[in-house]
């Protein structure tokens, strides 16, 4: 599956249904604030390491499977979107927050 940007006006109906997420982070790599958005607001999630050197996932699964520009931070909801780019994920995390 390719990774897309979700548009805002779709985030709404992806609000109430996600639960099992997967947040793709690499550390040192704007992934922070993504993951401290997340936390507060509540939501749950895995933190799964992509490391942008070497692109391998802790399983030995090729990032670029995933991402196939390779960047992060990248979410991908229950659904199978995937959010990548951090702004975009800020914004998803401050809506499910309410803010």
């Amino acid at each position: 599956m390719p990774a897309t940007v979700c548009h805002p006006s779709t985030l709404h109906s992806l609000l109430k249904t996600d639960t099992l997420m997967k947040l793709y982070y690499s550390p040192g790599a704007c992934s922070l604030s993504v993951h401290i958005t997340l936390h507060e607001a509540g939501m749950s999630f895995t933190p799964i390491a992509a490391p942008t050197k070497t692109h391998k996932l802790p399983d030995g699964t090729d990032y670029y499977s995933i991402n196939p520009l390779g960047y992060v931070p990248l979410l991908e909801l229950s659904d199978g979107t995937r959010l990548t780019e951090g702004p975009a994920i800020v914004q998803y995390g401050r809506r499910c927050r309410g803010g």
